[in-house]
């Protein structure tokens, strides 16, 4: 599905160069320094962790950077560790780690008291306090090993709001480990990435509000509304084999689990439209005129839109939405990069 996404969203960015789904980065926690023997009863552990959606993108194409990359420092504030057990009463060991000092290829060092079921847990919190991501295991400590690995599979918390990786964008990975390692050889002498506005989307939000939908993306970079571009995808009514009329737009994300009932599609000069993907018969480079214009702000470096239930009629339930933002039609991030998120 990503393949067939990258090789042919052609022209929905206004002319549209290529898709590329990004991976989210492979995060591990900062270690102790130095090592010491446990005492008698107590265990060693070394905890790391990685998303569950690692491979369904770019794979491992963060291993290439720095060991001390951090992909998420704007919106981290705070990563707890938790280890829970019972002797004889329910125990618990905490260990809270400041969002700055997240880093890639690293780990944390821990003693907890040996013996079964022990459950370690990881959260990570953002600037306002909500739930990012989250994961936890539980396993057996035998104080006989000098050090026990303990790696996590984590869960995003996307509801509402998905957070995405900084320094992702498409031109800094092509410019670090080259266009054939990101499967996009075929962009080879069409885009030229030290003349394209580098957008490094930080999180993108959709609420419902009294009046319809309101679309929120906040990026690192301060936007330009003459170049700005981009498209949502909007699933409005849960269900991912609507709409089923086979037109560009669905038979382009065909095998992605969102089946986009509406697209904003953002232009430059800060003009976006709402088009009615259940209706659309066209091609992609119709899609600019077949749909209905809806209100977007571009300011500093936050976009918004607004986007009126009359023209989506009423939406009683979540909303899925997946979104893509460039400059002059070319993409340069995305998010989420798992996929799908949803409304709150």
């Amino acid at each position: 599905m990503i393949n067939k996404a990258r090789s042919n969203f052609k022209t929905a960015l206004k002319t549209g160069k290529a898709l590329v789904i990004l991976a989210l980065a492979l995060l591990v926690l900062a270690p102790a320094c130095g090592t010491t023997e446990p005492e008698e009863g107590l265990s060693s552990v070394s905890i790391g962790f990685s998303p569950m959606q690692f491979g369904q993108g770019l794979g491992n194409v963060f291993s290439k950077f720095q060991d001390a990359y951090n992909p998420y420092p704007s919106v981290i504030s705070e990563m707890v560790v938790t280890v829970t057990y019972r002797d004889p009463g329910l125990k618990t060991i905490r260990k809270k780690i400041p969002g700055k000092n997240v880093s890639g290829s690293m780990r944390i060092f821990l003693e907890v008291p040996s013996g079964p079921d022990r459950t370690f847990r990881i959260e990570a919190y953002d600037r306002v306090g909500k739930l990012m991501f989250s994961g936890e295991t539980t396993v057996d400590l035998s104080s006989d090993r000098v050090v026990t690995p303990v790696d996590l599979t984590l869960a995003f918390s996307c509801q509402g709001t998905a957070w995405d990786a900084e320094r992702d964008t498409l031109p800094r990975l092509a410019k670090k480990i080259g266009l054939d390692s990101l499967g996009l050889g075929f962009l080879a002498g069409q885009i030229d990435f030290d003349i394209t506005e580098e957008y490094d989307l930080i999180s993108l939000a959709l609420v419902k509000t009294a009046t319809g939908i309101r679309i929120i993306a906040d990026f690192n970079d301060t936007l330009d509304s003459g170049n700005f571009s981009g498209a949502v995808l909007l699933d409005t009514d849960n269900n991912i084999s609507t709409p089923a009329n086979g037109n560009a737009v669905s038979q382009l994300f065909a095998g992605m689990p969102l089946g986009a009932d509406f697209l904003v599609l953002i232009q430059p000069d800060e003009n976006a439209v709402l088009i009615d993907l259940s209706t659309f018969t066209g091609i992609l480079a119709e899609l600019p005129d077949a749909g209905s214009a809806v209100s977007i702000d571009i300011r500093n470096q936050r976009a918004t839109i607004d986007v009126p239930q009359n023209l989506t009629g009423n939406i009683p339930g979540v909303v899925g939405f997946f979104g893509i933002f460039g400059s002059d039609g070319i993409p340069t991030d995305l998010a989420p990069d798992w996929g799908v998120c949803l409304s709150e």
